[in-house]
């Protein structure tokens, strides 16, 4: 069904009699409360201790993050899926992921433990 000129009305948004042009004007309102204030200098140090105390700043947290991901990685990449299925991997993919994240003079390396369920 095909509509003819007559039947279809078109308007245009620029003139003054478009439906958008006579729309309200709308004031911009400002927070007050000084959420978007720009900080002072104390200000910047609180953010500064606050960020020390992520772990992300922590070298031995990021390690031992980074030896995790790495060693799930692997598992992934070499069987796949595997669940709740622990596998142990060869001694060469420790020693590398070790080596690459070193392990903190303190703590001991437990190594691959089985599930007691």
């Amino acid at each position: 069904m095909s509509l003819s000129e007559e039947e279809v009305q078109f308007s245009d948004e620029n003139s003054d009699e478009s439906p958008l042009s006579s729309s309200p004007e709308y004031e911009t309102e400002h927070e007050s409360d000084g959420a978007f204030a720009s900080p002072s200098a104390s200000e910047d140090d609180d953010v500064a201790a606050a960020f020390a105390e992520e772990p992300l700043a922590d070298a031995e947290w990021t390690a031992q993050f980074l030896r995790s991901v790495s060693y799930h990685k692997f598992t992934r990449l070499v069987y796949g899926r595997t669940g709740n299925t622990r596998i142990p991997l060869p001694a060469c993919a420790y020693s590398v992921i070790r080596k690459q994240f070193p392990i903190n003079k303190d703590e001991n390396y437990v190594g691959f433990e089985l599930d007691d369920d």
